[in-house]
């Protein structure tokens, strides 16, 4: 991914790479997104993961001195599960297409969590904040700007934020 992006900025040196990070990415997305694109890719799968994830999973705190505390979690992979980046890379599959559909003039990137949008700074910016939005939407879970980075050898920081990138995204120019 990392020459990819490279080549691309060697090759459009106006451009810029926004990298995005998602809050607990792997323990908080929405389950009943990987439903159907389960079954329809995967159907031989669909009926174990039904049975692994059908159900809420129960989550017990044993706190000394008080009474054991029990929580019902039904989103995110299971801790330790091995099937935890398949799923979650099914779940967000549909949303990324959207995002590379409705920007096909940007190159978007995806490797597990680590995804990267790259191209003309408006547009990438743009389809940033939309990408925040379908990850809230769909998901329900949310990108955390801080942890993110917009990354330019060429673009100064004050017109990137001019264009609407979030004050709390750090901007590299070595990446």
């Amino acid at each position: 991914m990392a020459a990819a992006i490279r080549a691309h900025l060697d090759s459009h040196p106006s451009h810029i790479d926004i990298s995005c990070d998602a809050k607990n990415a792997f323990n908080s997305y929405c389950r009943s997104c990987m439903w159907s694109p389960l079954r329809e890719k995967f159907p031989a799968l669909y009926t174990l993961a039904r049975v692994m994830y059908g159900a809420p999973a129960s989550i017990i705190f044993p706190e000394p001195g008080a009474d054991v505390a029990e929580v019902l979690n039904s989103v995110g992979s299971r801790q330790g599960c091995t099937w935890g980046s398949f799923l979650y890379c099914l779940s967000i599959h549909s949303i990324l297409t959207k995002l590379a559909a409705e920007f096909t003039d940007l190159l978007i990137l995806a490797y597990c969590d680590d995804v990267h949008i790259v191209g003309d700074p408006k547009r990438a910016v743009k389809a940033y904040h939309r990408w925040a939005f379908l990850y809230g939407e769909v998901l329900q879970g949310e990108l955390r700007d801080e942890k993110g980075k917009a990354y330019s050898p060429t673009i100064p920081e004050a017109q990137l934020r001019s264009l609407g990138l979030p004050a709390s995204m750090p901007v590299v120019r070595d990446g």
